[in-house]
């Protein structure tokens, strides 16, 4: 289950009761909430480099952490529903996270995954395929470091769509980074 709040994520767990996992994608946590998601979730991807920062050690003894990351790749014309548009508060940016590991790469010591989520309603698998090549270009070794990788949601599934580049972007994943991959409810 993907959930978006520790509401969702109490929901999730009662419902997978103990038959699945919960990764909580939340841009926003309260400090007080932490402990709580903690014990309901299995993943947690924080937004920023600061959540990071703050709340690793309280989450990371009981689930797996990551970073949602924005590619600063853009799908989407209508910027009110663009996660990558520019001065977005999802995610740490690409650009970001590249000098975070070049100058202070000590500091993304025990992240393992990548939460990345670049597009809203759409119908082209190719668009994903581009998101995982623009993280190929800059984050490799994280990625090689990384145990799993969420490719977020925003992609609605229809009968006549072409399934071909989701398919070559997991396996892609898979067989270059031994990734863990996970997608989002459309």
């Amino acid at each position: 289950f993907a959930a978006s709040s520790l509401f969702e994520a109490r929901l999730a767990s009662k419902v997978a009761d103990g038959r699945g996992s919960v990764h909580l994608t939340t841009p926003g946590i309260r400090p007080g909430e932490i402990g709580e998601i903690a014990s309901l979730c299995d993943y947690v991807s924080f937004n920023s480099l600061t959540q990071w920062d703050m709340y690793r050690d309280k989450v990371s003894p009981h689930a797996s952490c990551g970073l949602r990351v924005n590619p600063q790749l853009s799908f989407l014309d209508d910027e009110r529903y663009d996660p990558c548009r520019p001065q977005s508060k999802l995610g740490v940016p690409l650009d970001d996270l590249t000098r975070v590991m070049e100058r202070d790469p000590g500091r993304l010591s025990g992240v393992d995954g990548i939460h990345v989520h670049s597009n809203c309603d759409s119908t082209d698998f190719g668009e994903m395929r581009a998101t995982v090549r623009q993280l190929d270009a800059n984050v490799a070794p994280l990625l090689q470091t990384s145990q799993w990788i969420n490719l977020g949601g925003g992609y609605l599934f229809e009968e006549s769509m072409n399934l071909e580049p989701l398919r070559e972007t997991i396996e892609f994943l898979r067989s270059s980074y031994g990734l863990q991959v996970f997608i989002e409810p459309g």
